[in-house]
């Protein structure tokens, strides 16, 4: 864990210099009914530019995604009242 994020760290530092990045981030988005999500995210020198859709997801995907979309509202409602 403690790789990653060194990693994601980097990879901002890096935005901040002008750099082109795009990593995966856990940001406040509408991608999904969620009010956060971990999705593609470009940086630039002041933060998020833009947030990347997610693609399209295959059955399987799709079947998992819907079924971890209410635990995960749960959770950013858990972690909202603290």
């Amino acid at each position: 864990m403690a790789y990653a994020g060194y990693l994601f760290t980097e990879n901002v530092l890096k935005a901040m210099r002008g750099e082109d990045v795009t990593q995966c981030a856990f940001v406040e988005s509408n991608l999904t009914s969620a009010e956060f999500f971990a999705s593609p995210v470009k940086f630039g020198k002041d933060g998020v530019e833009e947030i990347l859709p997610l693609g399209e997801l295959s059955a399987y995907e799709k079947q998992w995604f819907d079924k971890m979309m209410p635990e995960l509202k749960k959770q950013i409602q858990k972690e909202s009242s603290r």
